[in-house]
């Protein structure tokens, strides 16, 4: 407890564990409210920014910082409560230099509120950055669905992948899409972006108001979500997942442990797919069974055991494991 928390606080730990540089946290918040992000930074552009002063006038910087304390005391109690626990939780993770965008998630309600409220004020002054921001998302909901129904028809070559490091994921991931097998419920999930973009589309054709154009863009980005968490995520998930490789070490040991090489490999979800039955390499010195080795370190792997141990490959990952971001070869071994 004293090394999870106090010592991550103050930056002792034994170990290193997520760090990451200050500026991690900006960029958590930035993605995080992708696709919002977007209609923000474009509603920049409609601002009024000759006058505007990052801090209030006055004769010396003593007075100026004095003057932009007492405005941001002057807030309502709800508004300077939302500040406070923004900032102090904002400011407190940015100290440790162990750094997790998990590590944000209670801020995001009390930027929620602040959002909607500045939203909600471009929309009394008919801001344009509803108009552009409404034909953004319409188009990129009916690109997504029509995407989709190109995947399915075959009509996306493997070879827009390439050779590189991600081709063999990407084809597999197009492939799931291809080929994965969908319910009438799905199919309607599937169509849900292009009939709400349809609709959007038809609002701006009728000139609307501003307010109908954010609950509609709002709508819109609903819909894109609903449609990519119903089926396009867990889809393309289940070709990542290390299931198959678990299943492939059950085959080949359904009883007893297994192990892993390197004391910093933690083979999450197989172990948890084993029922906690992986095992440290080194730390057991075991005399027979079976290895998961990383491709990255397999050099040293042999070189440092190939004297003590016969070794025979027995299995490879066609895909990267998604805990190690590497393929992964699984050693059947013996000691000499």
């Amino acid at each position: 407890m004293m090394e999870e928390n106090t010592g991550r606080f103050f930056r002792k730990m034994s170990y290193a564990s997520h760090e990451n540089p200050i500026w991690y946290n900006f960029l958590t918040i930035i993605w995080g409210w992708v696709p919002w992000t977007l209609v923000l930074v474009i509603s920049l552009f409609g601002l009024k920014w000759k006058g505007l002063r990052l801090l209030p006038e006055g004769a010396s910087w003593g007075e100026r910082i004095r003057k932009a304390w007492a405005k941001f005391r002057s807030q309502s109690p709800l508004h300077l409560f939302t500040w406070v626990v923004i900032l102090f939780i904002f400011i407190f993770y940015c100290i440790p230099k162990s750094k997790r965008s998990v590590y944000l998630l209670p801020i995001y309600p009390f930027m929620a509120m602040l959002i909607a409220e500045y939203l909600l004020a471009l929309v009394q002054r008919g801001a344009k950055v509803f108009k552009i921001s409404a034909y953004i998302f319409a188009s990129l909901a009916l690109l997504l669905t029509l995407t989709f129904f190109a995947v399915r028809l075959g009509l996306v070559p493997d070879s827009i992948w390439g050779t590189g490091r991600h081709a063999a994921e990407n084809i597999a991931f197009m492939q799931a899409l291809q080929g994965v097998s969908l319910s009438l419920p799905k199919w309607l999930i599937v169509l849900l972006p292009a009939v709400v973009a349809v609709c959007l589309l038809y609002a701006l054709a009728k000139r609307v108001d501003a307010k109908s154009l954010l609950y509609g863009i709002a709508g819109c980005m609903l819909c894109v979500f609903v449609s990519l968490d119903g089926v396009y995520q867990p889809t393309v998930l289940a070709v990542k997942s290390d299931k198959p490789l678990a299943a492939r070490m059950n085959e080949l040991q359904p009883q007893g442990n297994v192990y892993s090489y390197g004391d910093w490999v933690k083979f999450y979800s197989v172990n948890y797919y084993l029922g906690d039955r992986v095992r440290i390499f080194d730390m057991q010195q075991p005399s027979e069974g079976y290895v998961l080795v990383v491709e990255k370190i397999q050099e040293e792997f042999l070189q440092k055991n190939g004297d003590a141990y016969r070794l025979e490959e027995v299995y490879r990952t066609p895909l990267r494991s998604c805990d190690m971001h590497d393929k992964v070869i699984v050693y059947k071994f013996n000691k000499k």
